[in-house]
Formats: structure tokens, sequence, C-alpha cells
């Protein structure tokens, strides 16, 4: 059967080749309501590859299913994986998978109306939770939360989803934890305004540093910026901002939720997804 494919988002370079594509009906013309994408790099690039093991390890089907039903959730936040492969195209070979078409990031969003109201940055963190309970259960970290991984569903854009797990890193084969060691060579890895403080001394990802991340993003979606974003030329800077900052210096106006937030008390884990959550997200 022939598939025709229509080009949705590109960035290509001589060093990464990164194509998503959507995928239409087997007719002549591409189908603008697809429900996949496929994402495509060289064989030899390696975060598609950590991607697609994440996905065969931890993230089938099967397992999102019965998660959901174990934690009675109404759904959970990680893309559809529904298959992958290796093709050649004029002498070389390209790595793809198939994955669930979402809709418009956080980041997108965030770039046109600035803060997000508490309520929908409570829901988010409380989406986020959920997700990152699933895979650091089965021995993973994301390790790359911001905005712009954050992506709204397509056909529910009520829901929302971590998506993009290129970086992801098993922090515990086997039931084996990573030791805790600093090495100042990989040092302020990743996004700097949400590096976590492990990363930015250059330990090995772990769970912390997932929730710490996502601190860091909940702070930027309601206030706007984070403290230490006119030093971001300077790592070290950015680090030692981060080591000082502390619940004190968190702006009045959102302290009080935030803080009751994170330390379960005035909103704690069931209230949300038996209240709040079944509201939708006004973004």
């Amino acid at each position: 059967m022939l598939y025709r494919w229509r080009s949705w988002e590109s960035s290509v370079s001589l060093e990464d080749l990164f194509l998503l594509l959507l995928q239409a009906f087997p007719t002549n013309k591409p189908d603008k309501d697809a429900r996949h994408v496929i994402k495509v790099e060289y064989q030899e690039n390696g975060p598609l590859f950590s991607e697609l093991k994440f996905y065969q390890r931890a993230a089938k089907k099967d397992y999102i299913k019965n998660w959901i039903e174990l934690k009675q959730l109404d759904y959970l936040g990680i893309p559809m994986f529904y298959g992958s492969g290796i093709t050649e195209f004029k002498g070389r070979s390209y790595r793809f998978m198939v994955m669930e078409r979402l809709g418009i990031d956080l980041q997108k969003i965030s770039d046109q109306n600035g803060t997000f109201k508490k309520s929908t940055v409570l829901q988010l963190g409380i989406r986020m939770l959920d997700v990152l309970e699933y895979i650091h259960e089965n021995e993973y970290v994301h390790g790359d939360i911001k905005a712009a991984n954050l992506l709204l569903g397509y056909r529910d854009p009520d829901r929302v989803y971590l998506a993009d797990y290129g970086l992801c890193y098993r922090y515990c084969p086997n039931g084996n934890h990573k030791q805790y060691q600093e090495n100042p060579r990989k040092g302020h890895n990743g996004t700097i305004e949400f590096t976590s403080v492990d990363a930015h001394k250059g330990v090995a990802l772990s769970r912390r540093s997932d929730l710490e991340t996502l601190g860091y993003c909940l702070l930027r979606w309601l206030c706007g910026r984070l403290p230490w974003e006119r030093s971001l030329r300077d790592p070290v800077a950015v680090q030692t901002a981060k080591t000082k900052y502390t619940f004190s210096s968190i702006p009045s106006r959102t302290a009080a939720g935030l803080k009751g937030y994170i330390k379960g008390s005035k909103y704690p884990r069931e209230d949300c997804h038996s209240r709040s959550l079944r509201t939708k997200a006004n973004f």
C-alpha cells in the first residue's frame, strides 16, 4: 500500500537530521487531519535511539493502560508509540518512530500569553507528577522537562503530554541505582534556566533532578520569569542562584498556593484529581 507524507516541521543540518512528518491516508493528497507523526533521524544518532529504547522497555501501550487502571487515572500524559524501523534513502540509513500526533506546545502558548493562571499551573503540575511517577517507577528519568516538551492533545486539547524522551536516562537499571558522583566536565548540561543543581555539578540525572526541574517550570509559568534569567550566560552564577533560592524567595502572590501544593496541605493530590483537574485548563 502506498502512503504519502507531508512535511510538518523540520530542522536539518549536516550533523543532525530531525524531520517530523504527518502520515496521511493512502491517497494522492496529504491528510491535514492525520493522527500519527513520524520522527526520523540518521541511524547513528543517539536521541531517537534513546527514545525508542524508553518506549520499548517502559512505555508500551499495555503497560500504560494497566498503570492508568491501577492508579484510577483518566489518562496518562505520555504520547502513544505505534512502531519503529530502519530505512535507507540515497545511501543513508535512517531510524524512524511512528507516534501519536500532538497539538501545540506550552512554550508557544506561554510566548503568546505570558503567565498561566494558578489553577492551570497546578493542573499541569499534577499531570506531570503522574507522568514522572510512572517513568520513575520504570527506572527512567525524563531529563528535559520544559514548556517546549509539554504538548496539548491534538484531538483533545484539554489533555497535556510530556514528549521528547531523547535525553531520558535509565537511572536504576535492573534495580541498581546509579551512584551519586560529581563530574565538573559534564556540568551545566541541559536547558540552563531549568537545569537541576545536581546537573550543574555533573551528577547523573535522577528522580530528584526531574522534580526540581518541574518546580522551576511551575515557577516560570506562574511568575513569567525566574530569578536567574539575567545570568544565563554564566552557568556558575545560575547554579549559585539556584542553590540559594528558598521558599521565602517566592513572590508573595504566588507563595501561598505553590507552597501548599508542594507540601501537600492545601492542594492534596487526591483533591486535585477529584475536583480541579476535572475542569478544563485555561490556556
